[in-house]
């Protein structure tokens, strides 16, 4: 018991680590659980799957068996900062990326409306690539005591992945070259999934404000004191 609660202690301490259940099967005390885990390997992030089956007894796990398969690494993913000519690819990646959300707020979602070629002048867009293919943007604004995520965007094929929590984590990244000590976000209280995302990524709610037909969740996440300012380009 020592020996796996040492493990796991040192399992979670790694950065934006995530499980997302693929499938479940139960029959009578046996529970098997396909599983996708996003983990940072000591030699690059990336995602396995692995195969968990549980023998329960009395209501509690009395054996545990784990069958994992190859890394799938990120290291084939590069980020770069958006220029002008983007700006028309960032528009079609993000309407993609948030059309799922439409026939739930009843509208498009603000991300889809705005004026992209004047954010990739004002705001830092990077856009993150698989090989030739441009698979998810990250809007960011740097204000005077912070840095805001506008917004994050994946491509549907790509999306549940991890490429969207890389971001997350590059923003920090941003952050901390900018010599910015939090990072703050908003999203519709609709958009259920984000809302999680951000919470086990560790921003919290700061507070929540009507808007139209439902609520802006407002949320931040500090990060530890950082140094001097510095351009992130």
């Amino acid at each position: 018991m020592a020996e796996v609660r040492e493990r796991h202690l040192t399992r979670f301490k790694e950065p934006n680590r995530h499980v997302r259940l693929v499938k479940r099967i139960a029959v009578a005390n046996l529970v098997v659980d396909q599983e996708t885990v996003t983990r940072s390997f000591p030699y690059d992030p990336g995602d396995v799957d692995v195969m968990a089956i549980y023998e329960v007894k009395d209501g509690k796990i009395s054996k545990a068996w784990f069958r994992m398969g190859q890394p799938r690494l990120y290291q084939e993913a590069n980020l770069r900062r958006a220029i002008a000519s983007d700006a028309s690819a960032v528009r079609g990646l993000t309407r993609a990326a948030y059309a799922k959300w439409v026939s739930v707020i009843g509208r498009e979602p603000k991300p889809m409306t705005v004026d992209y070629d004047e954010r990739v002048r004002e705001h830092y867009i990077d856009l993150l690539h698989i090989g030739n293919q441009m698979a998810a943007v990250i809007e960011m604004v740097s204000e005077a005591d912070h840095l805001l995520i506008e917004n994050v965007a994946v491509l549907p094929a790509f999306q549940r992945r991890g490429y969207g929590r890389r971001l997350m984590a590059h923003a920090e990244t941003v952050a901390a070259s900018l010599g910015l000590p939090e990072l703050r976000l908003y999203t519709n209280k609709l958009f259920a999934e984000n809302v999680q995302l951000y919470c086990r990524l560790g921003y919290h709610v700061d507070r929540e404000e009507p808007f139209k037909e439902s609520y802006t969740i407002y949320m931040s996440k500090p990060l530890c004191p950082v140094g001097i300012h510095k351009d992130p380009s």
